[in-house]
C-alpha cells in the first residue's frame, strides 16, 4: 500500500497497528486480525471536501480505487455506518430553512441550531441512526471561495442492521449495485418527510379559529414530543393539518421544495450516464447500464463482456448462484438428452424439441 503512515501502540495484552491515508484512519487489530477503516469516500474522492454532489458513478470508481490503494475486496469489507445525503441548492437562503425547523418524527433536535450564532447544522438522534441538516456555505465560508447557497440532508446509520434492511446494503460492493442505491435512495426521500417545518411570518390571525388554535399548539417542539408513541389517525390528521396550513399559507412552500427537491436531487445522482470506470486491471466505458442476465445487478462497471456478477464484487455465493441460475437449466436439458440418446433412438429428436433460452 502507498501513501500510508502507521504506528503501533499497546493497550494491555492487546496490540495495535494505526495508520493513515488520505482522508482515512486505518487501525489493524493484531489479536483478531481485523482492518477498521473510518473516513468519507467522498472526501476522499474529491480532495477533502464533500460540498458538490457525488453521482453513484464517482462512488463505485471512488470504491474502487481506494480498494486497490488499500488491497481490499470491496464485497469483503463490511459496513458498520455509512453517512449519505443531499446537498440542494435552494431559492432561500439555507440557513432560513434549518431556522423553520420544529422537530423530526415527533422529537426536538439533539443540538439546538438557535443556541449558537456559529453553529451551521441541526441535528437529531435517533437509536439507530442520526439526521443532519447542513448550511455548507456557512460550514465552508472563509475556507471554499464561491461556495453558494448549499444546504445538505443527511442520514448517518449508526447499525449496520439499518442499511441491510433498508435496501439490502451489507459491504463496499454493496454500494455499487445501482438497484440497492436506488432502494437507499427512495427510504432516505421518505426520511426527509418526517421533518417538520414552521413559516416565521405565516399571519396565524388570518387562519380560522380551529386552525388557529392547532397552528399556535404545534408550533412548540414540546407539544410534538408528548404525542410521540401516542400515534393514531387523530394525531395523523393533526400532523397532515399542520403541513396544508404551513405550506398554504407560507410563501416559501418549505414542504414541497424540499421533498420536490431531494427527489430530484437523488434522481440526478443515480441516473446512468457516459462514465469511465477505474478498476485495477483495465478501464471500462459505457455509455449504457449493462445487468446480469440472471438477478438482474447492475454490472455496468465490470469487465465489458461480463453476462453475470462478479465474484469480486458480490462475492462467491451470489457470483455462484447466478451463474447456476442461468447454466442449470440448459446444462439439464443436455443431460436429459443425452439419457435418451443412451437408450437408443429410430430417428434424430432434435428438429423436434424447443431450445433453452440461453
Amino acid at each position: 500500500m502507498t501513501g500510508c503512515q502507521y504506528h503501533s501502540s499497546t493497550e494491555g495484552l492487546l496490540k495495535r497497528i494505526t495508520g493513515t491515508f488520505s482522508n482515512f484512519k486505518l487501525e489493524y487489530d493484531i489479536s483478531y486480525q481485523r482492518l477498521e477503516i473510518s473516513g468519507s469516500i467522498h472526501k476522499y474522492w474529491n480532495g477533502g471536501t464533500n460540498e458538490n454532489d457525488f453521482t453513484f458513478y464517482d462512488s463505485c470508481a471512488a470504491i474502487q480505487l481506494v480498494c486497490q490503494e488499500l488491497e481490499l475486496e470491496p464485497f469483503l469489507a463490511k459496513l458498520v455506518n455509512l453517512e449519505f445525503g443531499v446537498n440542494l441548492t435552494p431559492v432561500f437562503c439555507a440557513s432560513t430553512i434549518i431556522d423553520q425547523i420544529i422537530c423530526y418524527n415527533y422529537e426536538p433536535p439533539t443540538r439546538p441550531y438557535r443556541l449558537k450564532s456559529n453553529f451551521y447544522f441541526i441535528e437529531f438522534e435517533h437509536t439507530e441512526y442520526y439526521l443532519k441538516i447542513y448550511d455548507k456555505g456557512k460550514q465552508y465560508r472563509g475556507k471554499i471561495a464561491a461556495i453558494g447557497n448549499v444546504l445538505r440532508i443527511e442520514a448517518k446509520a449508526i447499525k449496520s442492521r439499518v442499511l441491510t434492511e433498508a435496501a439490502g446494503i451489507a459491504t463496499l460492493a454493496d454500494l455499487m449495485d445501482l438497484k440497492k442505491m436506488q432502494v437507499l435512495g427512495v427510504k432516505f426521500a421518505k426520511t426527509v418527510t418526517g421533518i417538520l417545518f414552521d413559516y416565521d411570518t405565516l399571519k396565524a390571525k388570518e387562519l380560522e379559529i380551529k386552525d388557529r388554535r392547532l397552528y399556535k399548539r404545534l408550533i412548540n417542539p414540546r407539544q410534538w414530543e408528548k404525542m410521540k408513541g401516542f400515534t393514531n389517525s387523530s394525531t395523523g390528521n393533526k400532523v397532515r393539518r399542520f403541513k396544508h396550513l404551513v405550506e398554504n399559507y407560507g410563501q416559501r412552500k418549505i414542504y414541497s421544495l424540499i421533498t420536490g427537491a431531494v427527489n430530484e436531487k437523488i434522481l440526478q445522482l443515480t441516473t446512468p450516464k457516459e462514465m469511465a470506470v477505474f478498476t485495477p486491471n483495465y478501464n471500462v466505458k459505457s455509455t449504457t447500464p449493462k445487468y446480469c442476465q440472471s438477478c438482474g445487478r447492475d454490472i455496468t462497471h465490470q469487465h465489458s463482456r461480463s453476462k453475470y456478477c462478479s465474484a469480486k464484487y458480490v462475492g462467491y455465493e451470489v457470483a455462484h448462484k447466478c451463474r447456476n441460475y442461468s447454466s442449470n437449466p440448459r446444462n439439464n436439458f443436455k443431460r436429459k438428452i443425452k439419457g435418451i440418446e443412451r437408450k437408443g433412438l429410430l430417428f434424430d429428436i432434435m428438429p423436434y424439441l424447443s431450445k433453452v433460452p440461453a
